[in-house]
Formats: C-alpha cells, sequence, structure tokens
C-alpha cells in the first residue's frame, strides 16, 4: 500500500464523522514538529502544529499495537483520560495554562477508531471539546472562555508511509 492508497482508505473512514475534522497527515507533516528549545518532561507540552494550533496527539489503539509504533509526542488515551483531561477541565474554569494544546487529534491505523473515540470526546465533554465546526466566538457567546478543538487523523499507516518518504 503507498501513501496515496492509505491517505483514500483513511478518507473513506474519515467522512463517516462528519462532526470531527478530518486531520491529513500529509498537512500534519507539512506543519511539522514544534521547536524542541523548551524541553519538558511534561506529557501535556503539545508537541506538534497543526494550522496554528497546538496539537497534542492521542493514540486509541491497544497497548499491544503500541508497543510496535507510536508517533513521537503522543500520548496513550489511558494517558489523556488519567493525566490530561482534568487540566483541560481546569482552563476551562479558570483560562490559565497556555501550555495546554488548544487542539487534540486523536488517530488509530486508519482513522476508524479514533474518529469514534473524538466523537465521544466531543458528545461527553461538550464544555472541553468542540468539532471543527465550531469556533471560538462561538464559545465565548456560549460563556466558554477556552475551548479545545478535536480532530481525527488519517491514521498511523498513512502517516508513517508519508514520514518514511519525506
Amino acid at each position: 500500500m503507498d501513501g496515496s492508497s492509505a491517505e483514500a482508505a483513511a478518507h473513506r473512514y474519515q467522512s463517516l464523522f462528519s462532526d470531527v475534522a478530518g486531520i491529513s497527515s500529509r498537512e500534519l507533516l507539512e506543519d511539522s514538529l514544534l521547536p524542541s528549545s523548551t524541553p519538558t518532561t511534561s506529557s501535556i507540552q503539545p508537541k506538534w502544529r497543526f494550522h496554528g494550533h497546538n496539537v497534542l496527539l492521542v493514540d486509541v489503539r491497544t497497548d499491544s499495537e503500541r508497543d510496535v509504533s507510536m508517533i513521537s509526542g503522543a500520548v496513550s488515551l489511558d494517558e489523556f483520560k488519567t493525566n490530561i483531561l482534568s487540566s483541560l477541565e481546569s482552563r476551562v474554569e479558570s483560562d490559565s495554562d497556555s501550555a495546554l494544546p488548544d487542539m487534540i487529534v486523536t488517530y488509530c491505523t486508519i482513522g476508524f477508531r479514533s474518529g469514534m473515540e473524538a466523537r465521544n470526546l466531543i458528545h461527553e465533554y461538550p464544555t472541553i471539546f468542540a468539532g471543527w465546526e465550531n469556533d471560538d466566538n462561538s464559545a465565548q457567546e456560549e460563556g466558554r472562555t477556552s475551548i479545545t478543538k478535536v480532530g481525527n487523523l488519517d491514521g498511523i499507516i498513512p502517516f508513517a508511509l508519508l514520514s518514511t518518504w519525506a
């Protein structure tokens, strides 16, 4: 499977989740890693940028899948829910921590499980997360001072193929 075929297959899965932004590995790689001039031990510190957003990648695959490969700077879904979600909830209340990501991008192998998880985050935590169609102005109109967007990466397979050939 080449990069174009993997992207096309992933796009079909992403289209099933119209309320979640489909994020292209190609675009994410073009925006590339943030400079690592400030080393951090915090898993909350975003390592990626996408269209001006500080992005935290969340790997929703199983432990055995993550043992094989994981995108640099990503956290597991368990780590996200255990250690990071409460910080995002606190930010909504205080709007104080600019080091937190303003976009969460879930990923799996080719985008289906991550699309389901992205949709779940938006629906289970509506005061924290928004789909791509919501903007910061609508959050402020609703009385929320901060919002974290949620997206769904087209998968680790397109990412790996594209990053290898880049």
